[in-house]
């Protein structure tokens, strides 16, 4: 399995290091704590009819039912039910690696994915996604989480959260926190107006350490994106976005003129082989071209690129 360490941007102080985000498809990550205790994974399991985008490769989904089994893959996040981002198959092998084994796997996703996990699982693993799976409510559009990686509970951000100490169960330190909003967008596409798009506002909180992550799944890169994440937070430290939010100059001067954003990641290219219209090159040149004061974006095509964030 090949792994390539493209970017190890230390940031400063308001930064939580030792954090890796490995791109493993299409618009699919793993965000793992230091050491592989404890990850996320986001749009991991794509499996594309079409053949257009990177679907996870055989070897990366036998690592993750590895770790399913192994009670390393903590939280499966599904933003929406197109087969690039959601492979149902998948998704119910690794919840079932997870159950067998003593280890059930957390599921935050929309409605129109929940029911297609539970329409199709066995009567046992409908039990258990029951027990596990949390759907976002279409009509409300937005929920918050808070995950204790270390399994206890932690007291409210401030000094308290600074000195806590101690390790937890899994010697993962007891000061790690993570808050996660989710919140239902508009798909890009006219054509997808009925897709309930979940974008994922993430809070890493590392003892004195912070970072603020967001993934926008496949939202319309609008004026009105970038004021809703603006309203969480008005300075992001890493924005993952699909490759059209940074390859035009109409959508990069939206997201210039609405957001502070210190890094940028863009994924969701065509696969090398289908990209007959050139879209990783021109996203290049249109990047090199720009003198807009964005930050020089990480381009992420290669299944195992990892970035050290």
């Amino acid at each position: 399995m090949n792994t390539k360490r493209i970017s190890n941007r230390g940031l400063s102080s308001g930064s939580a290091s030792g954090l890796r985000l490995t791109y493993v498809c299409n618009a699919g990550f793993l965000l793992s704590l230091p050491g592989d205790r404890w990850t996320i994974a986001i749009d991991a399991f794509s499996k594309d009819p079409a053949g257009l985008y990177t679907d996870t490769p055989l070897q990366w989904r036998e690592r993750l039912f590895q770790m399913a089994a192994a009670g390393k893959l903590n939280l499966l996040i599904i933003s929406h039910e197109h087969a690039d981002h959601y492979c149902r198959e998948d998704v119910l092998r690794a919840v079932e690696e997870g159950w067998r084994n003593g280890h059930p796997i957390g599921i935050l996703t929309t409605g129109a994915v929940a029911e297609d996990l539970s329409g199709s699982a066995s009567r046992t693993l409908q039990g258990v996604l029951r027990q596990n799976m949390r759907v976002l409510p279409d009509e409300e559009g937005h929920c918050m989480i808070d995950l204790f990686p270390a399994g206890a509970p932690l007291p409210e951000r401030g000094e308290g959260m600074a000195n806590a100490g101690g390790m937890g169960e899994k010697g993962i330190p007891e000061t790690v926190r993570i808050h996660l909003e989710a919140v239902i967008v508009r798909h890009d596409g006219k054509q997808y107006t009925s897709v309930s798009n979940m974008m994922l506002l993430m809070h890493i909180y590392m003892g004195e350490h912070s970072l603020k992550i967001v993934f926008p799944a496949d939202a319309s890169p609008t004026a009105q994106l970038y004021k809703r994440i603006a309203q969480w937070s008005d300075s992001v430290d890493w924005l993952i976005v699909p490759f059209p939010c940074i390859g035009k100059s109409s959508a990069r001067s939206v997201l210039k003129d609405h957001l502070k954003v210190r890094h940028i990641a863009a994924c969701h290219f065509p696969a090398p082989e289908s990209d007959v219209q050139g879209w990783y090159a021109r996203t290049i040149e249109a990047c090199k071209k720009a003198q807009d004061g964005l930050p020089e974006p990480v381009l992420l095509r290669e299944p195992g690129s990892i970035l050290d964030i």
